[in-house]
């Protein structure tokens, strides 16, 4: 009775035999097209591989030209950079000291220019935050409180993202909060806005009391005009 019932269970070794050469005619008569798509995907590895090594070697040659130019304080030293390396981290941080290099002689316009760019190459959070306050702190000085306040803004609307069990993103840390939300402030002030400087600067002594701007946005609250 299990003897029957094994035998059952197994198939006839004519079925296996059959499949098996069916498979190997395929393959011989195949051959060309599985070796050629073998072929193919090897070379796309290699490709992918040497392209991104091709990435690498060229972000360290523009990190290299970066360092070499950040000893000149000239604008002008940089411009062969953006040209060569337009994309790269080398490019990214050379239009940060360009906008730094004219916001040292108050060309408000150009240094704004400069950190634009630069937001255009952030990738990394850091960058990006560094880049919109920039230009916030820029606008304020060019008198453009509107748009300082539009840039400071963006840091301070980073949220979290939750959607249903999980959690996207993070908040910036308090010094950037803080550093902004304290622009915001300077920039209601500007514009007269009292009650609204007043309030942002309370806000700023209230959430991040270990920060450097706290007892220094208690006291302009004290100051600002009611």
């Amino acid at each position: 009775m299990s003897d029957e019932f094994s035998r059952k269970l197994l198939k006839r070794p004519d079925v296996v035999l059959a499949s098996l050469r069916k498979g190997y005619q395929w393959g011989q008569e195949n051959i060309k097209v599985v070796l050629s798509v073998c072929l193919l995907f090897l070379g796309l590895i290699a490709a992918g591989i040497a392209i991104d090594q091709w990435k690498k070697s060229r972000e360290e040659v523009s990190l290299s030209a970066f360092y070499t130019a950040e000893s000149k304080p000239d604008t002008k030293v940089f411009e062969e950079m953006f040209r060569k390396y337009p994309k790269s981290k080398g490019a990214l941080l050379a239009y940060f000291k360009v906008g730094e290099l004219n916001a040292a002689e108050k060309k408000w316009k150009e240094a704004i220019h400069a950190y634009e760019s630069a937001l255009r190459l952030s990738k990394d959070r850091f960058y990006k935050l560094l880049a919109y306050y920039n230009l916030g702190y820029m606008h304020e000085m060019a008198g453009e409180c509107e748009k300082a306040i539009s840039y400071f803004g963006e840091i301070t609307d980073i949220k979290k993202t939750r959607i249903l069990l999980w959690t996207f993103g993070s908040r910036p840390n308090a010094f950037w909060l803080s550093s902004a939300y304290f622009g915001i402030g300077r920039c209601y002030e500007k514009l007269s806005r009292f009650s609204e400087a007043k309030e942002t600067y309370l806000r700023v002594a209230d959430e991040f009391p270990e920060t450097s701007y706290a007892d220094k946005a208690r006291a302009y609250a004290r100051l600002v005009r009611h």
